[in-house]
């Protein structure tokens, strides 16, 4: 069986919001492990979005959302089947108004709170991680 995992992006229209993930330096073993990765396309709302599967060559970018508009992130997350296999080689960037330089660029795993392989939970400000909500 092949492991899965999922990245979802739910949002209310996001200025100019372009997450891009680049993948440098994948290891035989990750790399023979190609994970589902979607992409935001079209049919946005406030309540509705739809995505597409897309695949990632080796040390490239895919964009998953450009969005245009005010608006906010409500809910991002990412999903994986197999423990501690995070690749440190993938980097969330995320850019908006108009930047040149991303907001965000930190690796993945980093982002969801998954440091050294093990999930840690905490509340921010800004951000919540439970590692055991559904």
């Amino acid at each position: 069986m092949n492991p899965r995992s999922t990245v979802f992006l739910i949002y209310h229209l996001i200025p100019i919001f372009v997450a891009s993930w680049l993948l440098a330096g994948w290891t035989p073993v990750a790399n023979a492990q190609t994970r589902d990765l979607y992409r935001i396309t079209e049919g946005v709302s406030d309540s509705h979005v739809e995505y597409h599967l897309t695949n990632i060559p080796k040390g490239k970018e895919v964009v998953l959302a450009n969005l245009q508009g005010p608006g906010v992130v409500t809910y991002f997350y990412f999903t994986d089947e197999d423990k501690g296999a995070l690749y440190p080689g993938l980097v969330l960037k995320v850019f908006w108004d108009d930047e040149k330089e991303p907001s965000i660029n930190v690796p993945l795993g980093d982002f969801f709170g998954a440091f050294n392989s093990k999930a840690i939970d905490y509340q921010s400000l800004v951000m919540q991680i439970n590692h055991y909500s559904y």
